[in-house]
């Protein structure tokens, strides 16, 4: 068993020292992205309902909900609530960018 583990990870060395930085660099952001994919992950299935549950009480709570400034209050909550599940939307895009960029010798 153990030299199997020890047989892979010298597997992947060697297929990382042929891809040369490139491949490093490309390996780096795939780990970032994992992890950001996983943060997202938790995000909306844990703290976004609560976020959204607090949102809703804060709504619930007026006791104006028909007037014209009453719905610009609702329709900034909901902007709000949009902007958080786009959060870190940007980084994304910039680190797959960046993976597909090709190297400059």
């Amino acid at each position: 068993m153990l030299f199997a583990i020890s047989e892979a990870f010298s597997s992947i060395r060697d297929f990382m020292e042929q891809g040369g930085s490139v491949l490093w660099l490309i390996a780096i952001l795939v780990f970032f992205m994992w992890g950001m994919i996983f943060e997202r992950i938790w995000y909306l299935s844990h703290a976004y309902n609560e976020y959204v549950t607090t949102l809703a009480k804060q709504w619930k709570e007026r006791s104006d909900k028909k007037s014209w400034h009453a719905l610009q209050i609702r329709e900034k909550m909901i902007s709000q609530a949009k902007s958080e599940i786009n959060k870190n939307l940007s980084i994304w895009l910039q680190m797959s960018l960046i993976a597909q960029r090709p190297c400059q010798p």
